[in-house]
């Protein structure tokens, strides 16, 4: 594996939360924690690390996608078809809503509690959807490994070529 790092913001314990290709460590007054809750993601891949609004982190370890919040770890399920997913990116977009890029061309994108998923259909190439961002009037957009730029508009993905000035199509 390439070298994941993802940190998470510092909570008001001042406690920082840190995923890399080995697991999940907690840093906290100069130190590592142990913290037994977390126990149930192993020592395996964490890919990325998400606070919400809510106080929940969101962990996508390689065994899938986990919430942690008051002291409890969940396994999330995914929609039909990807119930047990691992992402590669998180977003919380302003709405509150949950998007993550799960690779093999598809994004998913949690509204109240309940997941949809884009795929070729929705215009999200089949590649590996790695990063995912808000832009400040609320577009979602796409970056993905190999297949280009993509933003979100009327429920599918549009793409952004080097026709349209960006530096490449890949």
């Amino acid at each position: 594996y390439p070298c994941w790092l993802s940190v998470a913001p510092r909570l008001s314990s001042g406690r920082i939360w840190i995923g890399t290709s080995t697991g999940l460590s907690l840093w906290q007054n100069g130190k590592f924690i142990p913290d037994e809750a977390l126990a149930g993601l192993g020592r395996g891949l964490i890919r990325t690390l998400l606070r919400d609004r809510h106080n929940a982190t969101w962990i996508s370890a390689a065994e899938g996608l986990f919430e942690f919040k008051g002291g409890r770890l969940t396994e999330t399920s995914g929609p039909p078809g990807d119930e047990k997913f691992s992402p590669y990116c998180l977003l919380e977009d302003r709405d509150g809503n949950l998007w993550a890029g799960i690779g093999n061309g598809k994004v998913l994108c949690r509204r109240n509690g309940v997941w949809g998923k884009y795929d070729e259909s929705a215009g999200v190439p089949y590649a590996y959807v790695t990063s995912l961002a808000e832009g400040a009037d609320g577009t979602i957009w796409a970056g993905s490994l190999d297949a280009g730029l993509y933003y979100f508009k009327g429920e599918k993905f549009h793409s952004i070529t080097k026709q349209a000035g960006l530096s490449g199509d890949d």
